[in-house]
C-alpha cells in the first residue's frame, strides 16, 4: 500500500532532510497516516477490554516486602540492558529521582554569568555524554526562575536563546541560529553542540564579506581556557578539555546517601537483600571508596582514556545495583539472596565479573571494557602478598563492615585460589583506609602507575615544586633524554651529568664513542606546572621540562612519567612507546634549532662523547689547524 510504502522510506532513509527527525514524529506519521489516514483500512470490532485496578508500586509479590522505586532507576542510568531511558540528559529532564542525584556543576555558575551579565553568545561543545544539556536546563532554570521539565530544542526567554542541541537541527535551522546569533545584538545564544556538529556548521557562517575561519575554530576547541572566536562574537567553551571525574563522584555520593534507601528499611528482605549490603558497605566506607573511585578514574584519563559523565555515572550505578531490581530479590530463596550477596559485591562489579566469571551484560558498559583491557590488580605487591595471605587475622585495619567480608571470602574460597586472592586485592583497595605509606605504594601497584600520587600532588593546586623533588625528578627525566638521545642505557641513580648531549649515533646501536651534536647546560631545565584548561580557577595542571623559561618544552605525561620511574627503578624490559618516542624527537629538534640559532658553526673543530666501562662520560675535542690535527681530552 501506498501510504505504507511512502512512511517505510522516510523511516529508512539515510539522508538527514529526507527522514523522520524524532521517534515521536515518525509515531505520530505511523498512527495518523498509516492508520487512521488509510481509506482500504478494514474496521474491525473492537475487543472486549478489561480495565485492571492501578498496582501499588511500591509492594512486590512477597507480604511485607517493599519495592523502593529508586533502584529501577539506578538501573536506567547504564546501558546494561534495553531499560536506560534515563541514561541521556534529555530523559532526565523533569525526572523527579534525578534531583536525589543531581550536583552543582561548578561550569553552570560560570555560563550563567557569562550568558547573562557579560551578555556573551555561548557555544558549549565537546563530546556526547560530557552534561552539556545538563547545564543548558540549569541555565534555563536560572533564567526562568521555574524547574525545566522539558527543553524544546530551541528556547527562547525575551532576550535569551537557548539551543538544546545543534545536532537535532536540520542544516538551514543550524546556519540561521549562528547567523542571527552573528547579526542579532540584542539577543544572547547559548548553544549547545558536539565537536563534529560544530565544525560543520560553523564553515558557513559569514558576516559582511567575512567568512568564518575554521582553523580559528580548531585552535579555540584545543586552547587552554576558554576562546572568543569570529570577532568575538561567540565564546567557545569546549568541556570536552575537562574532566568530569569529580562531579561524576559527587553524584556517586548522593546514589548511595540514606535518604534513597530509607524506604528499604521497611522490607522483610532487607537483612539477606544484594543491593543493600552493597550500600550499606558503601556507606560505611564511603569517604576511601570514593577517593580510590576518584584515582581509578583519573589514572585512566592521564593515560588518555577519557570516560564521559554519562559513562561514569552509568558504571557506578551498574556497580551498586548489579541491574537486579527489588522484584528480582524478592523471588529469590533465602539461601540463593545470601548466595547473591557475594556474587555482587561493589568492589567485583565495579570490574564487570562476579570475582570469577565476566558478566556479559557489563561488557556493554565503556569503562568497564577499558579497565579489563588494563587489568588492576594483576600486578602483585611483594609486601602484601608477603603479608595478607599467612594470618586470616584483620592485620589490615578494616572496618567491622569491611572485614566481615573478608571472613566470609576466607570461609569460602581456599586460600591458594586465585580468584579468591583477586578479590581481596580489590576490596584492600576499595575498603582499607590510607594510613601508611605501605598502602599508598599498594595503590599505585594495583593501578600500575608508579608516579600516580606524585603527579597528582604536582598537578593539584601548587604552582611550583619544591625544589629538592624538582631537581630529583629532573634528574630522573634527563637520564632517560641522555638515554635515549644516546642509545646507551646508563647506571640507575648513580648517573650524574651537568650537560645534555645530543649526538650523532645510529638508532638502537650505542657505540662508545659518538659525535656531539649539541649540547644543553642540565642547569637550564626545569620541571613547570601549566594550566591545564583555565576555567573557574581550575589549579589542575599539566607537567612540563621546560628550557630556559620556555624557549621550548615538552609535556610530561604521567604514561611517559611512569617509564620514567620505572626505569629508575630497574625496569630494563619496558620500552617507550611511539607516541612518546616521537614527542620526545619533536624535543630534540627544537633543541637543535635553539642550539643552531645561538651558536656559531665552527667548521675546524668537533667534539666527541666517549662511554667509558662505567659509562662515565668524557669529552674529547678534535681541532683542526694548519694541516694538523690535534685531540683534546
Amino acid at each position: 500500500e501506498d501510504y505504507v510504502h511512502t512512511w517505510l522510506l522516510k523511516a529508512i532513509a539515510t539522508s538527514a532532510n529526507e527522514r523522520f527527525t524524532t521517534i515521536q514524529e515518525m509515531r505520530t506519521a505511523f498512527i495518523s497516516v498509516g492508520l487512521a489516514g488509510s481509506p482500504t483500512a478494514p474496521e474491525l470490532d473492537a475487543p472486549e477490554v478489561t480495565i485492571l485496578e492501578p498496582k501499588d508500586e511500591t509492594t512486590d509479590l512477597l507480604s511485607g516486602s517493599i519495592k523502593n522505586p529508586f533502584v529501577p532507576y539506578l538501573n536506567t542510568l547504564s546501558n546494561t540492558s534495553a531499560n536506560n531511558e534515563n541514561a541521556t540528559a534529555e530523559s532526565q529532564i523533569g525526572q523527579p529521582f534525578f534531583k536525589r542525584i543531581a550536583v552543582n556543576n561548578p561550569l553552570t555558575d560560570f555560563v550563567y554569568q557569562k550568558f547573562t551579565h557579560e551578555k556573551s553568545n555561548i557555544i558549549l561543545t565537546g563530546n556526547a555524554g560530557d552534561g552539556k544539556t545538563t547545564i543548558a536546563a540549569d541555565i534555563y532554570t536560572k533564567i526562568t526562575g521555574k524547574p525545566c521539565t522539558e527543553l524544546n530544542k530551541i528556547e527562547e526567554q525575551g532576550k535569551f536563546v537557548i539551543v538544546k542541541d545543534m545536532s537535532e537541527l536540520f542544516e538551514a535551522e543550524r546556519r540561521k541560529i549562528l547567523s542571527e546569533a552573528v547579526c542579532n545584538e540584542a539577543k544572547c545564544f547559548l548553544i549547545v553542540s558536539n565537536t563534529g556538529t560544530l565544525l560543520e556548521s560553523f564553515k558557513d557562517l559569514v558576516l559582511g564579506r567575512q567568512k568564518a575561519d575554521r582553523s580559528e575554530l580548531l585552535r579555540a576547541l584545543e586552547a587552554d581556557a576558554p576562546q572568543k572566536v569570529f570577532n568575538d562574537r561567540f565564546v567557545i567553551l569546549n568541556i570536552g578539555r575537562m574532566d568530569s571525574i569529580d562531579t561524576a563522584v559527587n553524584v556517586f555520593r548522593r546514589m548511595v546517601d540514606k535518604a534513597n534507601w530509607k524506604k528499604c528499611s521497611e522490607c522483610t528482605c532487607s537483612r539477606d537483600c544484594a543491593i543493600l549490603y552493597n550500600v550499606n558497605l558503601l556507606q560505611d566506607n564511603i569517604e576511601t571508596v570514593c577517593t580510590r573511585v576518584t584515582l581509578l578514574y583519573r589514572r585512566l584519563y592521564e593515560y588518555n582514556i577519557r570516560l564521559t559523565m554519562r559513562q561514569m555515572t552509568g558504571h557506578l550505578a551498574y556497580a551498586i545495583t548489579s541491574g537486579y531490581n527489588c522484584r528480582d530479590i524478592v523471588n529469590l530463596s533465602d539461601i540463593a539472596r545470601q548466595e547473591l550477596i557475594f556474587s555482587t559485591l561493589f568492589f567485583n562489579r565495579f570490574f564487570g565479573d562476579n570475582g570469577k566469571d565476566v558478566q556479559i551484560e557489563a561488557l556493554q558498559l565503556q569503562p568497564i571494557q577499558q579497565i579489563r583491557k588494563v587489568s588492576f590488580g594483576a600486578v602483585l605487591h611483594p609486601f602484601f602478598e608477603r603479608t595478607t595471605w599467612a594470618t586470616d587475622k584483620n592485620i589490615h585495619s578494616l572496618n567491622d563492615s569491611s572485614y566481615a567480608v573478608l571472613q566470609r571470602l576466607n570461609k569460602q574460597y581456599e586460600i591458594t585460589n586465585s580468584d579468591y586472592r583477586q578479590q581481596v586485592r580489590r576490596l584492600i583497595y576499595f575498603l582499607k583506609s590510607n594510613g601508611s605509606s605501605e598502602m599508598e605504594d599498594y595503590i599505585m601497584v594495583f593501578l600500575q602507575s608508579p608516579m600516580l600520587l606524585g603527579f597528582l600532588q604536582f598537578t593539584s593546586g601548587i604552582e611550583r615544586i619544591p625544589a629538592l623533588l624538582e631537581n630529583n625528578y629532573r634528574s630522573r627525566v634527563m637520564q632517560v633524554l641522555q638515554e635515549y638521545f644516546s642509545g646507551i642505557r646508563l647506571p640507575e641513580g648513580a648517573w650524574k651529568a651537568n650537560d645534555l648531549y645530543i649526538t650523532l649515533n645510529r638508532r638502537f646501536v650505542g657505540s662508545g664513542t659518538q659525535m656531539i651534536l649539541a649540547s644543553f647546560r642540565s642547569e637550564d631545565f626545569e620541571l613547570k606546572i601549566k594550566p591545564r584548561y583555565e576555567v573557574l580557577g581550575s589549579n589542575r595542571g599539566l607537567l612540563c621540562l621546560s628550557y630556559k623559561h620556555g624557549e621550548t618544552e615538552m609535556r610530561l605525561d604521567l604514561p611517559f612519567l611512569d617509564y620514567v620511574e620505572r626505569r629508575y627503578q630497574g625496569e630494563i624490559a619496558e620500552e617507550l612507546s611511539a607516541y612518546y618516542t616521537n614527542r620526545i624527537e619533536q624535543f630534540k629538534v627544537k633543541l637543535l634549532n635553539l642550539h643552531q640559532n645561538n651558536n656559531k658553526n665552527d667548521t675546524n673543530s668537533l667534539e666527541l662523547l666517549h662511554f667509558g666501562a662505567n659509562r662515565a662520560f668524557k669529552i674529547m675535542q678534535v681541532i683542526v689547524s694548519n694541516d694538523c690535527l690535534e685531540v683534546l681530552s
